[in-house]
């Protein structure tokens, strides 16, 4: 459910970006600064597609080769092949919440680039705020499903 949360406000953002053209395209017709904030704009979301799909390959990789994921300190290969049975649902929960809260907060991101950009072309969103709130929750997820994992890999 996280995935189809995450890919869902991945496509709100596309559908954001495009409202948003035309009435930048007014603003500032003809000016250089107005297709700069178009070309940012769709860099944005193209760095949110892959960060949330780099993430929703993960658990693919994790079956096909387990030696080349690893989380911190929680290496996959480190499971027996039965262990990683019970590890890999983990594996799949944990990615999805992280794909979620990286739409989630780089969608914000293109959301606060557009208002910004309607506003007032000079001004710039906090975005180290918003990427240090993205760091520190993809940190907190990891610790807290790396928690799970072993509780499942106990569990086998």
């Amino acid at each position: 459910m996280t995935r189809l949360v995450a890919c869902a406000l991945i496509v709100y953002s596309y559908f954001e970006i495009q409202n948003a053209l035309p009435k930048l395209a007014e603003m500032a017709p003809g000016n250089g600064a107005q297709r700069g904030v178009a070309l940012s704009l769709w860099i944005s979301l193209a760095v949110d597609a892959f960060v949330c799909g780099t993430f929703l390959l993960v658990p693919l990789v994790a079956r096909t080769m387990p030696e080349a994921v690893h989380f911190g300190w929680r290496r996959l290969s480190d499971y027996t092949p039965r262990q990683l049975e019970n590890v890999l649902p983990v594996v799949t929960r944990m990615v999805g919440m992280m794909s979620l809260a990286a739409s989630m907060l780089l969608g914000y991101v293109i959301h606060m680039r557009i208002e910004s950009a309607l506003k007032d072309l000079h001004a710039h969103p906090p975005l180290l705020l918003v990427y240090g709130t993205l760091l520190g929750s993809l940190i907190l997820i990891t610790h807290y499903y790396g928690d799970r994992m072993d509780e499942a890999a106990g569990e086998a």
